[in-house]
Formats: C-alpha cells, sequence, structure tokens
C-alpha cells in the first residue's frame, strides 16, 4: 500500500485500482526487460499498464524485438519496437496471459464500513 499512500490514495482507492481489471484508460506505459545476448532478443519480465509516458526500463536494445516468456502453452510472444505499445495492449494481456481473471473483492475486515 505504500505506493498508494505516495500518491496520495487512501487504501480503499489505491485496492480499487489494483484490482481494477476493466480496460479504461490502460494503456502500456513501462516494460521491465533485460538484453539476451546470447539470443539476440529482449526478454520481457514486467509489463505495465496505465495512464502516462511509455518507458523502458532494463537493459534493453531498442531496435531488437522483444519476447514475452513462454507462457503454460509453451507459446512465445514477440514484439518488434517499433511496434510494441500498439500490439502489447492490455486488452491482449488479460485475455491471453491472465488466467484466473475476475474481479478480486477485498476482505471485509481491512476497511470496515
Amino acid at each position: 500500500m505504500r505506493f498508494g499512500a505516495k500518491n496520495g490514495l487512501s487504501p480503499r482507492v489505491y485496492y480499487q485500482r489494483l484490482t481494477d481489471f476493466s480496460s479504461q484508460h490502460k494503456s502500456l506505459n513501462l516494460v521491465r526487460a533485460h538484453y539476451n545476448s546470447e539470443l539476440c532478443i529482449n526478454v520481457i519480465s514486467m509489463v505495465g499498464f496505465g495512464r502516462g509516458v511509455m518507458r523502458f526500463r532494463g537493459s534493453v536494445r531498442p531496435h531488437t524485438v522483444f519476447v514475452m516468456p513462454p507462457n503454460k502453452d509453451n507459446a512465445i510472444y514477440a514484439f518488434f519496437y517499433s511496434q510494441i505499445e500498439e500490439a502489447l495492449t492490455y486488452d491482449w494481456f488479460k485475455e491471453g496471459l491472465i488466467s484466473l481473471f475476475k474481479k478480486i473483492e477485498p476482505p471485509p475486515h481491512l476497511f470496515p464500513q
């Protein structure tokens, strides 16, 4: 919850935003990856969606392909640097990569009325 407080959010509002899986106002704004010199690719370790300017973190080679690690079906997804913001959308991510997807309600004892 420290990130919520740092941004002026109450615990309830922070939790609501954290568990809001709607697509409204969510675009790719963070890719953390590391360059694998043996494979000559950027391996994505984290993505972030929300508002704000697109940022790349890690040891990234900008004009090299970005790859998501294999999923449970051993599928590998690759993205060109110039197209990653348009191709790696929140809807694609939640439908294609998040296996259990439902609205999570906070435990009532955390936010008594």
